[in-house]
């Protein structure tokens, strides 16, 4: 069995228990470690410079068609096939004489370039903001919180009163998800899904 992280309840938020902050001489990793069961040890870092694809958590091959893309897409970001074509993050996407997004090379290329665009990139500081929403969500002491809320249903979500949070301030954004549940309703929750994660109490995070 996978030695389990060990997390807490910060004021109601999903954090590890132990953490100490974790990077490579290059820079091109940084994070976390946090500490698991048995003294066993879990990193959760960032490598390199993610994409749009790993922003939004698109599991979709280079070689898939542009419909197998398209779909992955829409599965992902959660958008109605209307939003998706008027939103402008996607409104480069080639349309029809109806205003319905075809499929052509042009398409395909325009949206397999989309989904493998690094967030980080010169000239367009805007993704930045991107780049730094899914650093925090991968690489902090909170990503616990979002592993389990990424593999729990909306419904389930619910009854453990599970939230989106931030705990950042008016100039800043600390993402995190935060639950009423008791740490043993969290712990049936997770042992019931076999999730490696197991609170040991509500005395929020120590940086080692």
């Amino acid at each position: 069995m996978t030695d389990r992280v060990l997390l807490t309840l910060e004021n109601h938020v999903i954090a590890a228990k132990y953490f100490s902050y974790a990077f490579d001489e290059t820079g091109e990793c940084s994070g976390v470690c946090v500490e698991a069961e048995n003294g066993a040890s879990e990193f959760y870092v960032i490598e390199g410079n993610p994409t749009f694809a790993n922003y939004y958590g698109i599991d979709v091959s280079k070689d898939a068609t542009y419909e197998e893309k398209q779909q992955a897409i829409l599965f992902a970001t959660g958008l109605s096939f209307e939003l998706w074509a008027s939103d402008d993050e996607f409104g480069w996407l080639e349309r029809d004489e109806q205003g319905g997004i075809v499929s052509s090379a042009e398409a395909d290329e325009a949206i397999t370039r989309w989904l493998w665009r690094p967030l980080k990139e010169p000239g367009r500081e805007q993704d930045m903001d991107l780049y730094i929403a899914y650093a925090s969500r991968v690489s902090t002491q909170y990503t616990p919180g979002f592993v389990i809320w990424d593999a729990r249903p909306a419904h389930e979500r619910e009854v453990l009163q599970m939230r989106a949070s931030d705990l950042g301030g008016p100039a800043s954004s600390v993402p995190c998800v935060s639950t009423q549940a008791s740490i043993q309703e969290m712990n049936m929750a997770l042992m019931r899904h076999g999730l490696p994660f197991v609170f040991v109490d509500a005395d929020g995070a120590e940086e080692r």
